[in-house]
């Protein structure tokens, strides 16, 4: 029988699919429960974010667990969690250390890594544009930008968010495993941010393609990082750091304490068992085989979030064109699929796409392709007037 693994956050899908193809039984407490992660695993929908997770996670038998997007910010529900259940992960203790940005940019600059300042209040002088970031916020929800000009005057103290130079370059995420101490980095992807044409703008987390091909001296700052970080924070199993990469220089902005966003792409990429690999690790135990070191991607992957534009309702229209599209059941190329007749309000994710090919720029431009074809599909165009 499969050992069954609890698995809980705002969007627990792909962690769920992963942990279905490493020979796991998922069970899923999620905020979205859309229609392949019940297809996937046993579902509750937790309505109540994040206060609901304990309560609603007791329903499940006896199993060890994991967390996914967002409860990084929420250290006392994980640790109230782990006290009934055993965690596979970063406990409270951790997070607390790791998500408070001045101590991550501390400890990267004691060890010689590039890291922007970081400060509580906006510096009088400065010489290029800052952000504005909430303290609890993920996928770049919330982040401002701050013009060279602004005056401390304009921002009164507010302990829930910061402020952090901005690096201008390549928006990149490295994922790693922490094991004994030490971390192996698995691969590097490029982030989709801000892009108006899957509903976003700003800084908000629309997708990831990858792995990119980089330099040695780029992954060898990726690498010391990651050493960096699983050392001096004893990090244990999948982490993901976002950085900028700017002239061949690593600048971490952020860490992800747990399964990310792009693991997704580099599981397709390169045929990683990433949750076996994370529950290898967390328990201590000797890490499965690990395909990153012995052979090299042979195509690029991407996968796009489409957000909404409106309040819409799901037709069975895109259903239908679900049932067409996605021949491969263990690969599909749409996935968090939500109800037909479900609600979607302004702002929210509709769907994700993904897409393969022979390089970045092709596979960004199938990704574009795919998630006009399902936008038309949720908002048709008017149909013109004819002459």
């Amino acid at each position: 029988m499969s050992e069954r693994l609890v698995i809980v956050g705002a969007s627990v899908r792909a962690a769920a699919v992963s942990a279905r193809r490493a020979g796991f039984a998922p069970l899923a407490a999620d905020l979205f429960a859309d229609r392949d992660l019940a297809d996937c695993c046993p579902t509750i929908r937790v309505t109540d974010y994040p206060a609901g997770f304990p309560k609603t996670i007791r329903e499940f038998p006896a199993a060890a667990w994991l967390y996914c997007g967002g409860l990084e910010n929420y250290p006392a529900i994980v640790d109230e969690i782990s006290a009934e259940r055993p965690l596979l992960g970063n406990p409270g203790s951790v997070l607390r250390r790791i998500r408070d940005p001045l101590e991550f940019a501390r400890v990267l600059r004691d060890e010689g890594l590039d890291v922007p300042t970081a400060a509580l209040s906006l510096p009088p002088r400065r010489p290029g544009p800052w952000l504005r970031k909430p303290r609890g916020s993920s996928a770049g929800f919330g982040i401002r930008r701050i013009s060279h000009d602004a005056t401390d005057d304009a921002f009164p103290p507010d302990a829930d968010v910061y402020f952090q130079e901005q690096i201008d370059g390549l928006s990149c995420s490295a994922v790693f495993v922490a094991h004994a101490k030490s971390a192996e980095l698995i691969g590097v992807t490029e982030q989709l941010v801000g892009c108006d044409w899957l509903g976003t703008s700003g800084f908000r987390y629309c997708g990831s393609i990858g792995p990119l091909p980089g330099s040695e001296s780029v992954r060898a700052a990726f690498r010391r990082i990651g050493a960096c970080l699983a050392e001096r924070f004893d990090l244990a199993g999948l982490f993901g750091v976002d950085a900028i990469v700017a002239d061949e220089r690593v600048w971490p902005v952020e860490v992800n304490p747990r399964y990310t966003a792009s693991v997704e792409i580099l599981e397709r990429s390169l045929g990683v068992q990433s949750l076996r690999i994370h529950v290898a690790a967390c328990r201590g135990e000797s890490l499965p085989p690990r395909p990153w070191l012995t052979k090299a991607a042979p195509l690029v992957y991407g996968k796009a979030i489409l957000f909404a534009n409106r309040a819409l309702s799901v037709p069975r229209e895109f259903a239908d064109f679900v049932r067409q599209t996605n021949r491969d059941a263990a690969w599909p190329v749409v996935a968090d699929i939500p109800h037909v007749g479900s609600a979607v309000e302004k702002g929210q994710p509709i769907t994700t796409v993904f897409a393969e090919g022979g390089s970045i720029d092709s596979v960004r431009d199938q990704l574009r392709d795919r998630a006009a074809v399902v936008r038309d599909i949720f908002e048709p165009s008017p149909p013109r007037d004819t002459v």
